[in-house]
Protein backbone atom coordinates (compact mmCIF):
# COMPACT_ATOMS: atom_id res chain seq x y z
CA UNK A 1 0.00 0.00 0.00
CA UNK A 2 1.38 3.41 -1.01
CA UNK A 3 2.10 6.20 1.44
CA UNK A 4 -0.87 8.16 0.05
CA UNK A 5 -3.29 5.41 1.01
CA UNK A 6 -1.91 5.10 4.54
CA UNK A 7 -2.97 8.70 5.11
CA UNK A 8 -6.47 9.84 5.97
CA UNK A 9 -9.02 9.58 3.17
CA UNK A 10 -9.96 13.13 2.20
CA UNK A 11 -12.35 12.51 -0.71
CA UNK A 12 -14.48 9.43 -1.36
CA UNK A 13 -16.59 8.73 -4.45
CA UNK A 14 -19.16 5.97 -4.21
CA UNK A 15 -20.75 4.57 -7.37
CA UNK A 16 -21.07 7.81 -9.33
CA UNK A 17 -23.23 7.56 -12.45
CA UNK A 18 -24.56 10.47 -14.48
CA UNK A 19 -27.11 10.83 -17.26
CA UNK A 20 -28.02 13.81 -19.41
CA UNK A 21 -31.46 12.72 -20.53
CA UNK A 22 -30.95 9.29 -22.10
CA UNK A 23 -27.20 9.84 -22.58
CA UNK A 24 -25.08 8.15 -19.93
CA UNK A 25 -21.84 10.02 -19.25
CA UNK A 26 -20.48 8.33 -16.11
CA UNK A 27 -20.90 4.70 -15.12
CA UNK A 28 -20.44 3.55 -11.52
CA UNK A 29 -17.21 5.40 -10.66
CA UNK A 30 -15.74 4.88 -7.19
CA UNK A 31 -12.36 5.87 -5.79
CA UNK A 32 -10.72 7.55 -2.82
CA UNK A 33 -8.21 10.38 -2.59
CA UNK A 34 -5.87 10.61 0.39
CA UNK A 35 -5.29 13.83 2.25
CA UNK A 36 -2.51 15.75 0.50
CA UNK A 37 -2.54 13.47 -2.55
CA UNK A 38 -2.18 14.82 -6.09
CA UNK A 39 -4.53 12.75 -8.26
CA UNK A 40 -4.92 13.19 -12.01
CA UNK A 41 -7.80 12.07 -14.21
CA UNK A 42 -7.04 11.27 -17.84
CA UNK A 43 -9.17 9.77 -20.59
CA UNK A 44 -10.47 10.26 -24.12
CA UNK A 45 -11.86 13.64 -25.10
CA UNK A 46 -15.54 13.89 -24.23
CA UNK A 47 -15.53 10.95 -21.85
CA UNK A 48 -16.93 12.98 -18.93
CA UNK A 49 -13.86 14.14 -17.00
CA UNK A 50 -15.16 17.67 -16.52
CA UNK A 51 -18.61 16.41 -15.54
CA UNK A 52 -17.00 14.16 -12.94
CA UNK A 53 -14.96 17.09 -11.64
CA UNK A 54 -18.11 19.23 -11.32
CA UNK A 55 -19.77 16.50 -9.27
CA UNK A 56 -16.70 16.08 -7.07
CA UNK A 57 -16.55 19.81 -6.41
CA UNK A 58 -20.24 20.14 -5.56
CA UNK A 59 -21.17 22.20 -8.61
CA UNK A 60 -23.61 19.38 -9.39
CA UNK A 61 -25.36 17.91 -6.39
CA UNK A 62 -24.51 14.39 -5.27
CA UNK A 63 -24.77 12.53 -1.98
CA UNK A 64 -22.19 10.03 -3.25
CA UNK A 65 -19.17 12.34 -2.92
CA UNK A 66 -17.80 12.76 0.59
CA UNK A 67 -15.15 15.19 1.80
CA UNK A 68 -13.98 14.36 5.31
CA UNK A 69 -16.90 11.89 5.48
CA UNK A 70 -19.46 14.65 4.86
CA UNK A 71 -21.45 14.94 1.57
CA UNK A 72 -19.77 17.60 -0.53
CA UNK A 73 -21.42 21.01 -0.33
CA UNK A 74 -20.18 24.52 -1.20
CA UNK A 75 -21.88 25.58 2.05
CA UNK A 76 -19.81 23.17 4.16
CA UNK A 77 -16.51 22.89 2.29
CA UNK A 78 -13.96 25.28 0.86
CA UNK A 79 -13.38 24.14 -2.72
CA UNK A 80 -10.68 25.90 -4.74
CA UNK A 81 -11.31 25.97 -8.50
CA UNK A 82 -8.82 26.51 -11.31
CA UNK A 83 -10.13 26.10 -14.85
CA UNK A 84 -8.69 26.38 -18.35
CA UNK A 85 -10.12 29.89 -18.59
CA UNK A 86 -8.70 31.97 -15.74
CA UNK A 87 -12.08 33.72 -15.12
CA UNK A 88 -10.43 36.72 -13.50
CA UNK A 89 -12.56 39.80 -12.86
CA UNK A 90 -11.27 42.40 -15.35
CA UNK A 91 -12.18 45.38 -13.12
CA UNK A 92 -10.10 44.03 -10.22
CA UNK A 93 -6.33 44.09 -9.97
CA UNK A 94 -4.24 41.10 -8.91
CA UNK A 95 -4.72 41.82 -5.21
CA UNK A 96 -8.47 42.24 -5.64
CA UNK A 97 -8.84 39.05 -7.66
CA UNK A 98 -6.92 36.99 -5.11
CA UNK A 99 -9.01 38.52 -2.32
CA UNK A 100 -12.32 37.82 -4.04
CA UNK A 101 -12.90 34.30 -2.71
CA UNK A 102 -12.07 35.42 0.81
CA UNK A 103 -14.64 38.19 0.53
CA UNK A 104 -17.26 35.65 -0.58
CA UNK A 105 -16.43 33.69 2.58
CA UNK A 106 -17.09 36.84 4.63
CA UNK A 107 -13.58 37.10 5.97
CA UNK A 108 -12.64 40.26 7.84
CA UNK A 109 -10.31 42.78 6.23
CA UNK A 110 -7.28 41.90 8.41
CA UNK A 111 -7.75 38.19 7.60
CA UNK A 112 -8.02 38.97 3.89
CA UNK A 113 -4.90 41.12 3.90
CA UNK A 114 -2.89 38.46 5.70
CA UNK A 115 -4.09 35.62 3.47
CA UNK A 116 -3.51 37.51 0.21
CA UNK A 117 -0.08 38.67 1.28
CA UNK A 118 0.92 35.16 2.30
CA UNK A 119 -0.24 33.49 -0.92
CA UNK A 120 1.40 36.14 -3.12
CA UNK A 121 4.66 35.30 -1.36
CA UNK A 122 4.21 31.64 -2.27
CA UNK A 123 3.12 31.84 -5.93
CA UNK A 124 6.17 32.54 -8.13
CA UNK A 125 6.18 35.77 -10.11
CA UNK A 126 3.23 37.59 -8.56
CA UNK A 127 4.96 39.71 -5.95
CA UNK A 128 5.26 43.25 -7.27
CA UNK A 129 2.28 42.84 -9.61
CA UNK A 130 -0.44 43.41 -6.99
CA UNK A 131 -1.75 46.57 -8.70
CA UNK A 132 -1.78 45.15 -12.24
CA UNK A 133 -5.07 44.34 -14.00
CA UNK A 134 -5.75 41.13 -15.98
CA UNK A 135 -5.40 42.86 -19.36
CA UNK A 136 -1.86 43.86 -18.38
CA UNK A 137 -0.79 40.27 -17.66
CA UNK A 138 0.32 37.36 -19.82
CA UNK A 139 -1.73 34.17 -19.96
CA UNK A 140 0.65 32.45 -17.59
CA UNK A 141 0.50 35.30 -15.10
CA UNK A 142 -3.29 35.36 -15.19
CA UNK A 143 -3.38 31.64 -14.48
CA UNK A 144 -0.97 32.13 -11.56
CA UNK A 145 -3.45 34.66 -10.17
CA UNK A 146 -6.26 32.11 -10.59
CA UNK A 147 -4.22 29.54 -8.67
CA UNK A 148 -3.47 32.11 -5.95
CA UNK A 149 -7.18 32.95 -5.67
CA UNK A 150 -8.06 29.25 -5.29
CA UNK A 151 -5.41 28.67 -2.62
CA UNK A 152 -6.05 31.88 -0.67
CA UNK A 153 -9.25 30.42 0.83
CA UNK A 154 -7.24 27.54 2.35
CA UNK A 155 -9.31 24.97 0.44
CA UNK A 156 -10.32 21.54 1.67
CA UNK A 157 -9.87 20.41 -1.93
CA UNK A 158 -8.26 22.01 -5.00
CA UNK A 159 -9.82 20.98 -8.33
CA UNK A 160 -8.02 21.88 -11.56
CA UNK A 161 -9.52 21.37 -15.01
CA UNK A 162 -6.90 21.67 -17.77
CA UNK A 163 -5.43 24.76 -16.08
CA UNK A 164 -2.48 25.03 -18.47
CA UNK A 165 -4.39 24.29 -21.67
CA UNK A 166 -4.36 27.90 -22.90
CA UNK A 167 -0.69 28.75 -22.38
CA UNK A 168 2.23 28.16 -24.72
CA UNK A 169 4.44 25.10 -24.39
CA UNK A 170 7.33 26.87 -22.66
CA UNK A 171 5.04 28.58 -20.12
CA UNK A 172 3.22 25.29 -19.56
CA UNK A 173 6.48 23.51 -18.71
CA UNK A 174 7.48 26.27 -16.29
CA UNK A 175 4.08 26.27 -14.60
CA UNK A 176 4.08 22.49 -14.27
CA UNK A 177 7.35 22.69 -12.35
CA UNK A 178 5.97 25.55 -10.24
CA UNK A 179 2.89 23.49 -9.41
CA UNK A 180 5.03 20.54 -8.30
CA UNK A 181 6.95 22.79 -5.92
CA UNK A 182 3.78 24.56 -4.77
CA UNK A 183 2.11 21.26 -3.92
CA UNK A 184 5.12 20.23 -1.87
CA UNK A 185 4.88 23.54 0.04
CA UNK A 186 1.14 23.75 0.72
CA UNK A 187 0.27 20.04 0.76
CA UNK A 188 -3.32 20.46 -0.45
CA UNK A 189 -5.40 17.59 -1.81
CA UNK A 190 -5.59 18.08 -5.59
CA UNK A 191 -7.76 16.50 -8.28
CA UNK A 192 -6.39 17.49 -11.68
CA UNK A 193 -7.93 16.86 -15.10
CA UNK A 194 -5.67 16.82 -18.16
CA UNK A 195 -5.47 15.41 -21.67
CA UNK A 196 -1.68 15.53 -21.43
CA UNK A 197 -0.31 12.22 -20.14
CA UNK A 198 3.22 13.58 -19.74
CA UNK A 199 1.81 16.35 -17.54
CA UNK A 200 -0.07 13.80 -15.43
CA UNK A 201 3.05 11.68 -14.91
CA UNK A 202 5.12 14.74 -14.04
CA UNK A 203 2.66 16.06 -11.44
CA UNK A 204 0.79 13.17 -9.91
CA UNK A 205 1.02 10.73 -7.05
CA UNK A 206 -1.59 8.62 -8.82
CA UNK A 207 -3.39 8.66 -12.17
CA UNK A 208 -6.87 7.36 -12.89
CA UNK A 209 -7.46 6.39 -16.52
CA UNK A 210 -11.07 6.61 -17.68
CA UNK A 211 -12.69 4.75 -20.57
CA UNK A 212 -14.62 6.37 -23.39
CA UNK A 213 -18.17 7.48 -22.62
CA UNK A 214 -19.87 6.34 -20.49
CA UNK A 215 -16.71 6.73 -18.43
CA UNK A 216 -15.64 3.92 -16.14
CA UNK A 217 -12.33 3.46 -14.37
CA UNK A 218 -10.03 1.54 -16.69
CA UNK A 219 -6.90 1.70 -14.54
CA UNK A 220 -5.45 3.29 -11.42
CA UNK A 221 -1.75 3.92 -11.90
CA UNK A 222 0.51 4.82 -8.95
CA UNK A 223 3.35 7.12 -9.95
CA UNK A 224 6.23 5.89 -7.81
CA UNK A 225 8.91 8.02 -9.49
CA UNK A 226 11.19 10.12 -7.31
CA UNK A 227 10.93 13.90 -7.48
CA UNK A 228 12.11 15.95 -9.21
CA UNK A 229 11.06 13.89 -12.21
CA UNK A 230 12.92 13.92 -15.50
CA UNK A 231 10.73 13.80 -18.59
CA UNK A 232 13.23 11.75 -20.59
CA UNK A 233 14.24 9.18 -17.98
CA UNK A 234 13.46 5.67 -19.15
CA UNK A 235 11.11 4.96 -16.22
CA UNK A 236 9.17 8.18 -16.93
CA UNK A 237 8.89 7.40 -20.63
CA UNK A 238 7.81 3.81 -19.99
CA UNK A 239 5.05 4.86 -17.61
CA UNK A 240 3.84 7.54 -20.02
CA UNK A 241 3.81 5.03 -22.88
CA UNK A 242 1.81 2.49 -20.87
CA UNK A 243 -0.85 5.08 -20.03
CA UNK A 244 -1.01 6.37 -23.60
CA UNK A 245 -1.44 2.83 -24.91
CA UNK A 246 -4.22 2.22 -22.41
CA UNK A 247 -6.00 5.40 -23.58
CA UNK A 248 -5.53 4.52 -27.25
CA UNK A 249 -7.51 1.33 -26.69
CA UNK A 250 -10.49 3.59 -26.02
CA UNK A 251 -10.32 5.48 -29.31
Amino acid sequence: MSAEHRRKVKVRLENISKYFGSLQVLDNISFEVAEGEFLSLVGPSGCGKTTLLRIISGLESSSSVLIDDVPVSPMKHNIGFVFQEDSLLPWRNVWGNVAFGLELHNKLDPEIEKAVKNILEVIPGLKGFESYYPHQLSGGMRQRVAIARALAIDPDLLVMDEPFGNVDLQTRSIMQEELVNLHLKVGKTVIFVTHNVEEAVLLSDRIIVLTKRPARIKAEVPVDLLRPRKRFDSSFLKLRENIVNSMMEEV
